[in-house]
């Protein structure tokens, strides 16, 4: 959470000095590259699955169709959970700007305190008073606008690009051997031929995952 006691010259320097959004929306896009190349990858994985049906119509084809089907549906995962992401990283990186662009500049900061003083110094007859007020006021807006907007970018911030789940693991290639001399893929996990069973073709189960 910001500190309601950093004055203007803090918050202002922290928005207008850095380098601003532009890394957000490059890594949003970055995203979104990478998941359009996943996606292009399992219209591949389709191809390779439609050559195989037709040159190999037999059970062991299918298990060989099927025993892809973990690595596709970890692909359809992780193109969403990229894309997703992608929405996210923009979206703070949109608050950012929002944020910066309601902050005052260092410039019209280092100005209001500049006449601060120039009043000041002028003032010894107290004309100027209302005046020194009035520069005393558009300095606690200044105050009150840095602090308030750094809050509402650390709540997108933290609901954005800090939200952000890790990508699960990929599938193991093989299933590992047991000690009692069996396959752990017939002892503990599902036949490939059940994984196919109902569900259609993996591409169809694949599809079923991404955005439309």
């Amino acid at each position: 959470m910001p500190n309601p006691a950093e004055p203007p010259e803090v918050t202002s320097g922290e928005f207008w000095g850095g380098p601003g959004a532009g890394t957000f929306f490059a890594s949003a896009a970055q995203m979104e590259a990478l998941a359009g190349l996943i996606i292009g990858m399992l219209g591949g994985h389709s191809a390779v699955e439609a050559a195989l049906s037709a040159s190999w119509p037999a059970p062991t084809g299918m298990s060989a169709v099927a025993a892809n089907v973990p690595h596709m549906l970890w692909l359809g995962t992780v193109a969403t959970m990229l894309q997703t992401a992608g929405a996210q990283i923009a979206a703070t990186g949109e608050q950012f700007e929002v944020a910066k662009m309601a902050t005052a500049t260092p410039a019209e900061v280092a100005y209001n305190q500049s006449e601060h003083v120039a009043l000041n110094a002028a003032n010894f007859l107290g004309f100027l008073t209302p005046y020194i007020m009035a520069n005393r006021a558009e300095y606690s807006s200044y105050w009150v606008r840095g602090v308030s907007n750094k809050a509402s970018y650390e709540a997108a911030s933290a609901a954005g690009v800090q939200a952000i789940p890790p990508l699960p693991p990929p599938p193991p290639t093989a299933a590992p051997l047991t000690g009692g001399g069996g396959s752990s893929l017939t002892d503990t996990a599902a036949s490939p031929e059940s994984l196919l069973a109902g569900q259609g073709s993996p591409l169809q189960m694949i599809m079923s995952l991404l955005p439309m």
